[in-house]
């Protein structure tokens, strides 16, 4: 009963505030039912708008990227693991697109993840991982990126189910095979933070070496997926794993000893930051190492930090880190949507930003 109040606390806030908020549509993807098949009750949604969706693709991708998914759609298999080239065409198949265009979707963001030099740093996601005074760990995160008003329109939370029981809840885009945020109950959350550094092309190069296995998205699915992976071994494995694209993920277990950041780059972790390590009851990553100094022109760290030291540990619950998240510049115009987890309470919630 406290934990629905709370809810109902969360969903007064954004009823009440100056932003105008939106609960995320809600889908199963049963995970029983032929790859090519599993998608199609949610893309048939947004049929009309994958048009649109795909024309912003081709503009932010660097044209070896596109040139490269459309040479692969061929022998897609021998790159994407399976059952992930069947996913993708069956998502092609209901939204009326080219596997191409459906394959070059699920490439944006680890081909976009690089450092920029003709741009100025930019928001790009906010991820907390907070312990209250009994121990219960709250995982929250803003996920910010550049053509959000778009984004907004294809945020779902899914419910990915095996056998009539749900495995893991994430939110993803319709169309889009992996997760970026997403909680399997008494078990993990994960989010991932964009790392934006090195170049274009290494990205390519890492996408040939690792034959596209090392899709950000597709590793924090596998890793929520894999109900053996507990926390020590879903760090080990997030650590480890080659990746297309540098990243932080932000890793929640299920104790109050359970939370790091860890520091990608593509072959392996650089820095993998424990809570333990810290003189803090929580952990919170944005967009730059946390040995540095953020940049004036982004600064959403140390509003986030005296955000969470107002409210203190003997009052962190799902409600107020929704607070924390709703504050300026932490949630900005660039912020496509809020996700709140908890493991141990088996909540998940994603409201869609308007700021």
């Amino acid at each position: 009963l406290k934990m629905k109040s709370l809810l109902l606390l969360l969903i007064s806030v954004c009823l009440s505030s100056a932003f105008v908020d939106i609960t995320t549509p809600r889908f199963v993807v049963n995970l029983d039912l032929p790859p090519t098949e599993r998608w199609a009750h949610v893309v048939k949604n947004y049929i009309d708008l994958y048009p649109i969706m795909e024309q912003e693709f081709y503009k932010i991708l660097p044209k070896a990227v596109v040139e490269f998914a459309e040479k692969i759609v061929g022998i897609l298999d021998e790159f994407l693991p399976a059952p992930y080239a069947d996913e993708v065409r069956g998502i092609a198949k209901y939204t009326n697109s080219t596997v191409g265009e459906t394959l070059v979707g699920n490439l944006a963001y680890d081909f976009t993840a690089f450092h920029h030099k003709d741009k100025s740093d930019s928001e790009a996601c906010t991820s907390i991982v907070a312990v209250a005074s009994n121990g219960t760990l709250f995982h929250g995160r803003n996920l910010d990126y550049s053509f959000h008003d778009l984004l907004r329109n294809f945020t779902v939370v899914i419910d990915f189910q095996k056998g009539g029981h749900t495995i893991f809840t994430g939110t993803t885009f319709a169309g889009y095979i992996g997760v970026l945020t997403g909680m399997r109950q008494n078990g993990i959350s994960i989010s991932l933070n964009e790392r934006n550094t090195g170049d274009w092309w290494e990205n390519i190069l890492a996408a040939m070496a690792t034959r596209l296995h090392g899709l950000a998205g597709i590793l924090i699915r596998d890793t929520l997926t894999d109900q053996s992976m507990d926390y020590s071994k879903a760090l080990e494995t997030l650590s480890t794993k080659p990746m297309i694209a540098p990243c932080y993920i932000i890793l929640g277990g299920s104790n109050s000893s359970e939370a790091a950041v860890i520091t990608r780059n593509r072959l392996s972790a650089v820095d993998i930051w424990h809570i333990n390590n810290t003189d803090k009851w929580y952990i919170l990553e944005t967009n730059y190492d946390h040995w540095n100094s953020p940049p004036k022109s982004d600064n959403r760290r140390d509003p986030a930090i005296e955000a969470m030291n107002k409210i203190g540990k003997d009052h962190i619950n799902m409600h107020t880190l929704y607070q924390v998240l709703s504050t300026p510049p932490i949630l900005n115009n660039k912020t496509a949507y809020t996700t709140i987890m908890s493991t141990h309470h088996g909540l998940y919630y994603t409201m869609i930003r308007h700021p």
